[in-house]
């Protein structure tokens, strides 16, 4: 059952280009004893980078127009540095901007609400929080616990340990992540190894393309889900989306999918041996010749199919339980 899905394209990625060109002006500032950084930034860029002494060194470029100039509102409350880009209320020349490289110890906690702009950053170590609109954010890694909202950009992450992403009409994309919690619109991702994507996980019209995952649960809706190699648990409810896995490793434990108006597709490590409960209504299953297989039960009248038995020639060590409604079943 072939579903249709909404690709994201992001047509404001050309108004994100922002013209680097020469700075009008430039200042610089330090600061000592702050434990916290807040952006409120728009029309302009930031760059984080790790500091070799103990303070946060600030570079402030302006880029003003032949009268407006924009300003940028610097303040500090106990610890806590504040840094807001304040421009002509009138204008509406983009090229009107601050770009910031901030110079930051690793114990620096950092804020972000950004539009219009990019952010890249080196590894960065401390909290950071970050509210992103028709903005892209770039970085090496992150060693704590992230909070990420975007809305109309790109996100490029490396690595990462703990990751929370609520994200629409976005793209996204990790190389390596330990835990991710995801709320996802109309997004792409793209995420070479992930241990865990946590139970609350969803996406709605936006496709999972995955290499290798240790654990997944995880609710689809008109999405796709397509993943390399399954380690140890996939549960998934899926409606109107596709999902095919690859393969599973032998140590795989349990596979629990329900989907509707959807078709699915997995297969299993050759070694792999597992009991399983599928029940379909309005749909049909195929499993490979390939595949040792015996039944306890077989029902196949009233367009539902119920088949319960054993697969793989060794003592079970894994469960697979299939619901599916309108939607076809294959284990190749």
């Amino acid at each position: 059952m072939k579903k249709s899905v909404l690709l994201v394209s992001l047509c404001c990625a050309a108004a994100l280009q922002l013209h680097a060109g020469t700075p009008s002006r430039v200042e610089k500032k330090s600061f000592a004893g702050m434990k916290e950084v807040k952006f409120d930034q728009a029309y302009g860029n930031i760059t984080v980078r790790e500091s070799d002494s103990g303070e946060i060194q600030l570079e402030i470029q302006y880029y003003d127009g032949k009268k407006d100039k924009p300003v940028a509102e610097i303040s500090t409350i106990g610890n806590v540095l504040s840094i807001k880009t304040i421009r002509p209320k009138i204008v509406k020349n983009e090229e009107i901007k601050i770009d910031y490289i901030i110079f930051t110890p690793r114990n620096v906690a950092m804020t972000v609400d950004l539009k219009y702009g990019n952010i890249k950053m080196d590894d960065f170590y401390a909290a950071f929080t970050a509210k992103l609109a028709y903005s892209d954010l770039n970085t090496n890694s992150f060693v704590g616990k992230p909070s990420i909202s975007c809305k109309y950009g790109n996100i490029k992450i490396d690595k990462a340990a703990d990751l929370q992403l609520s994200t629409a009409y976005a793209n996204v994309e990790i190389n390596a992540v330990k835990d991710l919690d995801v709320k996802s619109d109309y997004t792409n991702y793209k995420i070479g190894e992930v241990q865990a994507i946590l139970q609350g996980s969803s996406s709605a019209y936006g496709d999972f393309k995955i290499g290798t995952i240790g654990t997944i649960n995880m609710k689809l809706s008109y999405s796709g889900l397509k993943i390399d190699t399954v380690e140890k648990s996939a549960v998934v409810k899926y409606n109107y989306s596709d999902v095919k896995i690859n393969q599973t490793s032998k140590q795989l434990a349990n596979i629990e999918l329900n989907g509707n108006y959807s078709d699915l597709k997995f297969g299993l490590h050759p070694d792999l041996s597992a009991k399983f409960d599928i029940n379909l209504m309005y749909g049909d299953l195929n499993v490979s010749n390939s595949y040792d297989v015996k039944y306890s039960a077989s029902e196949a009248k009233n367009n539902r199919v119920k088949k319960v038995g054993t697969i793989g020639n060794q003592p079970p060590t894994a469960q697979i339980t299939v619901s599916s409604t309108y939607g076809d079943v294959k284990i190749k």
